[in-house]
């Protein structure tokens, strides 16, 4: 994630906008941004806040905020702290923040409504939050070009609809309702659309066996000839498509913001 890192971001570019803006974030605010992987939206965030205010940036994975420190040095960020943090069991006082962000972290919980709690319980009377998952799978080719290919080379088990992955809160009203029952009671949700580019079928292979655990996962535990089978499934499918030039796929996001 951290080499792929200015790749990532400028596909999520219009993503990250969106959170800020929904946030309503202007200088001198305290920011939470959860699961901030190697930075975002937190790094975008810090430079509204400016100087007179701070940005908290955390992961659950230690390693990703590593990597997120070493980021916001060499971007010269003084404004941001970097810190461990389970998005459901979050160490920071009640009403402590004037908004939240969160990209592509809720659906991974496990308690998702204990997350929203959680959300609800540090943001300040008045705050806003802002947070973002994937919509249906239908919206997302970005992840079913690989999905679909996988599932026919080496069918996983059947899925619990209810267990964390990237589609766990994309069902019409699940995601409002999750945050409802979290004590998140202003919730609009809206679709937020954005594409990723890749230069050649080829390349999104490439990038993809790098970021997408389920593929990583395959590629480390399949046969090798099942691997490169798999491979040529998927790129075969997108030169189909696409042809052997750019590949550009839709990557469809569902975004929820409100007050508290």
């Amino acid at each position: 994630w951290e080499a792929l890192d200015d790749w990532f971001e400028h596909q999520s570019r219009d993503l990250t906008e969106w959170l800020c803006a929904s946030c309503g974030i202007v200088p001198g605010m305290r920011v939470l941004d959860l699961a901030s992987g190697t930075g975002q939206p937190g790094f975008t965030a810090a430079a509204r806040v400016g100087p007179t205010g701070k940005v908290i940036s955390t992961d659950f994975a230690p390693e990703m905020v590593a990597a997120a420190q070493r980021l916001s040095a060499a971007k010269g960020l003084t404004n941001v702290e970097h810190r461990e943090v389970d998005i459901e069991n979050i160490p920071f006082e009640d009403a402590s923040f004037d908004a939240v962000s969160c990209r592509f972290g809720l659906m991974f919980c496990p308690d998702p409504v204990k997350a929203a709690s959680e959300i609800a319980r540090v943001l300040k009377p008045g705050g806003r939050f802002a947070l973002a998952v994937w919509d249906v799978p239908a919206k997302n080719p970005q992840f079913t070009s690989f999905l679909n290919a996988l599932a026919q080379v080496a069918p996983p088990p059947p899925a619990d609809p209810k267990a964390p992955g990237l589609f766990r809160l994309a069902a019409p009203g699940e995601f409002e309702s999750v945050l409802r029952a979290g004590g998140l009671e202003d919730v609009t949700v809206e679709s937020v659309p954005g594409a990723w580019e890749f230069t050649s079928p080829e390349n999104y292979w490439e990038v993809m066996i790098r970021l997408a655990a389920p593929l990583k996962a395959a590629a480390a535990n399949l046969p090798p000839e099942t691997v490169t089978a798999l491979r040529e499934s998927i790129t075969d499918s997108l030169r189909s498509a696409h042809g052997d030039g750019p590949v550009r796929l839709t990557a469809t996001a569902l975004g929820a913001s409100g007050r508290k």
